[in-house]
């Protein structure tokens, strides 16, 4: 066991909201800061980082040491939100961070086709968030080889695994 005693640090309050593309306050939503690099430390010798989630207004609440930071707000897997980051946030005396809203999901879809055109269907599509909370979403193609599913606006990874009576055809990787 170690014993690490972390003495006059001088912590800053830091606070925002979170919301929907309405303007109304999200809930649980995940709010991670990790540090770039931080004031008195030598880059690389020392690093941070904090999760909050936000209060039933949207309200979120933290108190962190000077630095940089990167500041990622992740939606709970149940909402229809985007994720958004930002890059370069200077903490050096209480912040307020003012409010991030959400972009909600984008309809995406397309039609699954072999190398000769002909409709492929019944393929699982499954696609991932690529980073934050690693969400994921899944579907089929119709009989026609048309699918369609609601996803972040965010990079998604999707992987298109066709039916095993297709054993001629491979799984597909599309990234969005």
């Amino acid at each position: 066991q170690v014993d690490i005693v972390y003495t006059d640090l001088d912590l800053h309050s830091v606070t925002g909201r979170v919301a929907d593309s309405d303007g109304v306050g999200l809930n649980n939503v995940l709010v991670r800061f990790t540090s770039t690099s931080l004031d008195n430390y030598e880059t690389g010798s020392a690093g941070l980082s904090v999760e909050v989630e936000s209060n039933a207004g949207g309200t979120v609440e933290t108190n962190l040491i000077d630095g940089t930071y990167t500041v990622e707000w992740i939606p709970t897997a149940e909402m229809d939100a985007s994720p958004y980051s930002l890059a370069g946030v200077r903490i050096d005396g209480d912040t307020n961070l003012g409010e991030v809203l959400l972009a909600e999901f984008v309809a995406e879809g397309g039609r699954v086709v072999d190398e000769f055109g002909a409709a492929v269907g019944d393929v699982i599509v499954w696609c991932k968030e690529d980073g934050f909370g690693g969400r994921f979403w899944s579907t089929s193609a119709d009989a026609s080889g048309f699918f369609a599913l609601p996803l972040p606006q965010t990079d998604v990874i999707c992987l298109l695994s066709p039916p095993a009576t297709r054993s001629d055809l491979a799984m597909a990787r599309v990234d969005l």
